[in-house]
């Protein structure tokens, strides 16, 4: 699968058939630091660069606006903070949607995690995601009890 640059927002998004689109394909994160200082994945920061030690508030924007924030509690950091972005085709010549992206994110180990379907303009919790994670670069490994082992 080939990658391209959209302009609008520099993210690198596949190169899908323009019926495989979705709304969160435009989405991307955006962390506001305890200093005031921004690391956004629209200016091209990776997921790794996040520094969680000084982390204020994670944010998922789409079209300019915030669809969801998480910020740490009772003066906590954000240390904790694990995110994914899950994209599922659906086969089939009836699917009026032929694909489906979620955001997770979530405070480890105990959660909250929430999901964030952007396309149905909703989030809920929904902590049963916390076994299926794998660990990604960036996050220690004592973050979930699973990584442990």
């Amino acid at each position: 699968m080939t990658m391209t640059n959209d302009v609008g927002i520099d993210l690198l998004k596949p190169n899908y058939d323009k019926s495989m689109f979705v709304s969160a394909d435009t989405a991307y994160w955006e962390v506001l630091y305890d200093d005031g200082t921004v690391l956004s994945e629209a200016q091209g920061a990776t997921y790794q660069q996040i520094v969680r030690s000084k982390l204020g508030s994670f944010q998922i924007i789409r079209n300019g606006t915030i669809v969801f924030e998480i910020h740490p509690r009772n003066g906590k950091t954000l240390y904790h903070l694990i995110y994914r972005r899950r994209s599922t085709i659906v086969g089939g010549s009836n699917i009026e949607v032929p694909r489906t992206v979620v955001f997770v994110v979530g405070l480890a180990p105990e959660g909250p995690f929430f999901i964030i379907d952007l396309e149905n303009d909703e989030y809920f919790e929904d902590n049963s995601v916390i076994p299926t994670l794998e660990r990604m670069p960036g996050e220690a490994k004592d973050l979930l009890p699973h990584w442990k082992t």
